[in-house]
């Protein structure tokens, strides 16, 4: 066993930036899990249907979007430290804007502000840690430590709602509470040095840009995060409204699901696997699609169990992008990131009309299927560039 940041690697790794990334990570996952937990309560405040309380999350996917096509003019000019800065402070207003809200158009504007800054923080946490080791060997490691801090998060988030449910806390100061922790990263960030130039910052957007293969690792990053945000903001609410299961037991299937995440995500941050990060995804896949049906028709905890199948997808699939493409990293990144934040809102509202219409356990079938499309690119393989973008 032996740990990316441990005393053997300091030479070898940035320490205050897997620092800023892992607390910001952690971050958010606390509140991304935070909206699907008080998303029933806050459906029944405003007397909503599915349909229209998917606008809560398409809202802030659009804006996700947004932050993500727009990369190319902040990235340069803030650099990643500053403008994470900025993002948690954002983030921070967002979740407050949400929290105090009193109608529902007041809470679509607090979440357009949180998907925007929640976007830009994801982008950067997942850079900061590519960019804190330029050794191969080390880098699925650090990225997946990365990932164990959001699973961590999300595990202990529920159990947190849990305990503030238990202290006569509402939705809206329960979420609140959650917003504290943005606050808490915008000071960290501020007192983290600035890395790279300006120039490093704008050629990362101008030049060595591999187009095909940037959209094939976006395309993949789309399907995956559409399941995993589906997954993540759904399971509360079908376990509650058609499985039967009370407030708290609800709660806990989440906590389950991501304690999977967590486990699968802390094996590779501690231990060395000789297996690729292909063969990796092939698996992560495959288990997923099985649980996913045996979850769906046999027992519901296997819906949990899938955390432990998905755990380890995104960071192997981040760590094959920045091994392959090199100075194009933040380049390909901004587009992965965009291509979730579009996917997520044709998904949220899919799923919310689709709910509607046949029920949210019959729509929940998307997950396999969307799963099977994922196996298919993989075996199809990564596209060749033209040899001008390889040069």
């Amino acid at each position: 066993m032996e740990m990316p940041f441990s005393r053997a690697n300091r030479n070898k790794v940035n320490l205050a930036l897997i620092s800023l990334s892992y607390i910001g990570c952690f971050m958010y996952g606390f509140v991304a899990t935070g909206r699907g937990i008080i998303f029933p309560d806050l459906l029944q405040t405003f007397h909503l249907s599915d349909t229209e309380g998917s606008l809560f999350f398409s809202l802030a996917s659009a804006t996700g979007l947004a932050a993500n096509l727009l990369t190319y003019k902040w990235y340069p000019r803030l650099g990643p430290i500053k403008a994470m800065t900025l993002f948690s402070a954002m983030f921070a207003f967002g979740v407050f804007l949400v929290s105090f809200a009193h109608a529902f158009e007041v809470t679509l504007i607090g979440a357009a502000v949180l998907g925007f800054s929640m976007s830009g923080s994801s982008l950067l946490v997942n850079l900061l840690a590519a960019q804190a080791t330029t050794d191969s060997t080390l880098r699925r490691q650090v990225i997946s430590g990365l990932h164990a801090a959001f699973g961590i998060a999300s595990m202990l988030a529920p159990l947190f709602v849990n305990a503030l449910v238990q202290f006569g806390l509402d939705w809206r100061m329960i979420f609140a509470v959650l917003g504290l922790a943005p606050v808490l990263i915008t000071f960290q960030s501020m007192s983290t040095s600035e890395i790279g130039t300006n120039h490093e910052w704008k050629t990362a957007f101008t030049e060595h840009k591999p187009w095909r293969r940037a959209l094939w690792y976006a395309t993949i990053c789309a399907i995956y995060v559409s399941i995993e945000t589906m997954i993540g903001t759904r399971l509360v609410l079908y376990a509650r409204r058609d499985l039967g299961f009370d407030v708290e037991t609800a709660n806990v299937l989440l906590s389950v699901f991501f304690l999977g995440f967590f486990l699968g995500r802390i094996q590779l941050t501690f231990f060395k696997f000789k297996h690729s990060n292909m063969a990796i995804l092939y698996l992560s896949a495959t288990v997923s699609f099985i649980l996913f049906f045996i979850g769906l028709y046999v027992n519901p905890w296997a819906l949990a169990a899938c955390g432990l199948g998905f755990s380890v997808f995104y960071p192997c699939l981040m760590a094959l992008l920045t091994d392959e493409l090199g100075e194009a990293t933040p380049f390909a990144m901004t587009w992965c990131q965009a291509a979730q934040s579009g996917a997520a809102i044709v998904m949220h509202l899919a799923v919310g009309v689709l709910s509607d219409r046949f029920g949210l356990g019959k729509t929940l079938l998307i997950g396999p299927l969307f799963f099977a499309i994922v196996i298919a690119l993989l075996l199809l393989g990564r596209p060749n560039e033209p040899q001008a973008a390889r040069a």
